[in-house]
C-alpha cells in the first residue's frame, strides 16, 4: 500500500494528531472516512448506520469528460418548472464548480479503479447518503444548480433537497448487528442455511456495497439501446435472471446474454443459464456477453458462468487468505461438521484443501496462503457436462462488455475469459475490486479508540 498509494496504513500518529482536533461525532467519522479512502480499495469502506439521503431529484454521470444529466424524476421536477433535459450538463452546484465537488467527494467513494471513483463521486453531487457522506445532514432546504443546457444557455435552478430517512448527528448508536450482513449474502433466513455451508459461502462473496445515485448498476435490462431487429428471450418474466436474445448483423445471427450480478446460487438460474446457452449454441454464429455496470456476488457463480462460456480446460481465480487462527479454527469446525452431516463430497474435499493450506500458512508464520480456489479442490476446472457427458459449454467465438463499473466478481470472471484466451474484452478497464468483502465494515462510537475506522 505504501508503494502503491504513498500511505501507511500502520502510521496512525498523525491520524490520532488530527481525531483530537475533532469537534463533533460527524467530524470524527469524517477522518474515519478519509482514512478508510486512502486504501483505494472498492470493498473497503467506511459506512455509518444511517438510512438518511437527501437527494435532488436527477442524476449525473460523466461522459466524455462532462456531468450530464442521465436521469430525471418528473414527478418532482415538473418539466415546467425545471426546463432542462437528459444530457444537459451540471456546471456548479451551490457556485462550487463540478470538478471542484468532485475531488472533495472522492473519498466518499473509494474505489480501486481512479475513472470508476470519479464517476461514483459525481453521482454524489446530486445524491447524498449519509452512510457513506457523514455531513450528508447538512445541507440545507435547496440547492442552487447550474446547468449548461443543450442549446448552449446557462441556467441556475433552486431545487430542493428530499431528504428521507433518520439523521445520526451526536452520540453514540447501537452497532449494526452481523445478520443484517448475512440476510443480503443469502437472500433469506440464514437459518435455512447449514451452518458447514455458511463457511463457504461467507469466503466467496464478493460484491460492490455502494449503488446509491448510479444509474443501470444490477440491473436486468442493458444500458444501451440494442440493435434494430432485436429478438428478446429472456428479461420479460420476474422469474427470469438474464436478459437474452438475438440479432441479425451482416447476415449472421449473434447472441446477447445480460448478466445483471452475481447474486445467486440458486440451481433454478443455473438451469435458466443451461437453457440459454443450448440455444445459443443451436442457433447463434457469435455471443455478445454483457457484464457491464455488474456489482458482484458470489465467485463461484462466476466460475459456473465462465464454464458455460469456456469449451475447453480453464484456470479459475486463485485468492490468498489470511492465516489468522480464528480463520483456521472456523474452517476446522465447518469440515467436522460436513463430515458429521454426510454433506456432499464436494464441499469436504474443497475444506480439506483450504484447511491444509491455511494451517501450513499458519505454521510457517507467512500470513497468507498461496492462491487457492475457493469454489472446487483444484484452480484448474473442466467445462460442465450432462448426465450423458455432452458439454453445456458455448463453443461459438464470444466477446463480453466490460466497464468500470464491473465490480468485485465481475472483474475475476473477465479475468478469467482473458486468461483462457476465450474472447476479447471490449470496454474499459474493470473496477479492480479484488477478495471477498463479507465482513461489514463501520464505525459508530466516537467515544471509541480510533481503532474503530480501521476494520
Amino acid at each position: 500500500m505504501l508503494l502503491s498509494f504513498n500511505f501507511d496504513a500502520l502510521d496512525i500518529a498523525p491520524w490520532l494528531q488530527r481525531v483530537a482536533t475533532t469537534a463533533n461525532d460527524l467530524d470524527f467519522y469524517e477522518l474515519c472516512v478519509e482514512y478508510v479512502a486512502s486504501l483505494n480499495d472498492s470493498h473497503v469502506p467506511f459506512i455509518l448506520p444511517s438510512n438518511f439521503v437527501a437527494s435532488l431529484g436527477f442524476t449525473v454521470d460523466i461522459y466524455d469528460g462532462k456531468v450530464l444529466v442521465d436521469s430525471i424524476n418528473r414527478t418532482r421536477l415538473p418539466l415546467a418548472r425545471f426546463p432542462f433535459q437528459i444530457g444537459d450538463e451540471l456546471v456548479a452546484v451551490d457556485s462550487r464548480p463540478v470538478e471542484q465537488l468532485i475531488a472533495g467527494f472522492a473519498k466518499y467513494a473509494p474505489q480501486s479503479n481512479a475513472r470508476s471513483t470519479r464517476r461514483r463521486a459525481a453521482g454524489r453531487i446530486v445524491t447524498r447518503p449519509q452512510g457513506r457522506m457523514p455531513h450528508a445532514v447538512d445541507v440545507g432546504d435547496g440547492a442552487a444548480v447550474e446547468m449548461r443546457l443543450s442549446t448552449g444557455e446557462t441556467m441556475t435552478f433552486t431545487i430542493p433537497w428530499l431528504k428521507t430517512g433518520v439523521p445520526m448527528r451526536v452520540g453514540p448508536v447501537p452497532s449494526p448487528h452481523a445478520n443484517r450482513a448475512r440476510s443480503a449474502v443469502f437472500g433469506g433466513d440464514e437459518e435455512e442455511t447449514p451452518e458447514w455451508l455458511r463457511t463457504w459461502m461467507e469466503l466467496q462473496h464478493s460484491a460492490a456495497t455502494d449503488l446509491e445515485g448510479e444509474l443501470g448498476t444490477g440491473a436486468r435490462a442493458p444500458i444501451f439501446v440494442l440493435p434494430a431487429g432485436f429478438q428478446q428471450r429472456r428479461g420479460t418474466a420476474a422469474a427470469d435472471f438474464f436478459f437474452s436474445g438475438s440479432y441479425l448483423a451482416e447476415g449472421r445471427r449473434i447472441g446477447f446474454l445480460r448478466i445483471p450480478s452475481y447474486g445467486s446460487l440458486a440451481a433454478s438460474v443455473l438451469q435458466e443459464l443451461d437453457t440459454e446457452i443450448a440455444w445459443f449454441e443451436a442457433n447463434t454464429d457469435g455471443l455478445v456477453v454483457d457484464d457491464m455496470r455488474n456489482p458482484g456476488g458470489f465467485l463461484c457463480f462466476g466460475e459456473n458462468i465462465v464454464g458455460r462460456l469456456t469449451p475447453y480446460q480453464f484456470r479459475a481465480t486463485g485468492y490468498e487468505l489470511r492465516a489468522t487462527w480464528s480463520r483456521v479454527l472456523g474452517f476446522h469446525s465447518a469440515l467436522n461438521n460436513a463430515r458429521l452431516l454426510n454433506a456432499d463430497k464436494w464441499i469436504i474435499d474443497l475444506y480439506e484443501v483450504l484447511l491444509r493450506d491455511l494451517m501450513q500458512a499458519y505454521g510457517e508464520n507467512r500470513g497468507r496462503t498461496g492462491p487457492i480456489p475457493l469454489c472446487s479442490a483444484s484452480i484448474d476446472r473442466l467445462p460442465p457436462t450432462d448426465l450423458q457427458g455432452r458439454g453445456l459449454s458455448y463453443t461459438k467465438p464470444l466477446i463480453m462488455l466490460i466497464d468500470e463499473f464491473s465490480t468485485s466478481t465481475a472483474d475475476s470472471v473477465p479475468a478469467m475469459i482473458q486468461d483462457a484466451k476465450r474472447g476479447r474484452l471490449f470496454g474499459w478497464r474493470t473496477n479492480g475490486a479484488g477478495g471477498t468483502n463479507i465482513t461489514p465494515l463501520s464505525g459508530a462510537y466516537s467515544r471509541a479508540p480510533p481503532a474503530s475506522c480501521w476494520g
